[in-house]
């Protein structure tokens, strides 16, 4: 078997609720949780590869994903205090009633 298709057996052998049809965020629809999270060496929460700001804007980074006024003042660097790197959508806020 292929390591990469090992690796994705083993992301959803417990994080199964993060594979199903109606996942948005491109790298959480492709299966491609190493994008964001370290396996077993991360010294960051949710065994992410680097704070939530600095991975946020390894792709988001183009002004017009920065412009928008919440994206300024104290909430400039909590991402995820508005989006759900997981479940976001075509409205890219938190709405618990559309999370699986």
């Amino acid at each position: 078997m292929a390591p990469r298709e090992n690796l994705l057996d083993a992301c959803r052998a417990c994080h199964c609720r993060y594979f199903m049809d109606n996942m948005g965020h491109s790298p959480v629809a492709e299966g491609e949780c190493i994008e964001c999270h370290e396996m077993h060496r991360s010294t960051e929460p949710k065994l992410l590869k680097m704070g939530v700001y600095d991975l946020c804007v390894e792709c988001h980074d183009e002004p017009e994903d920065l412009s928008e006024p919440a994206h300024s003042g104290a909430s400039a660097k909590q991402c995820t205090a508005c989006h759900d790197p997981h479940f976001e959508t075509d409205e890219p806020v938190k709405d618990a009633a559309r999370r699986p």
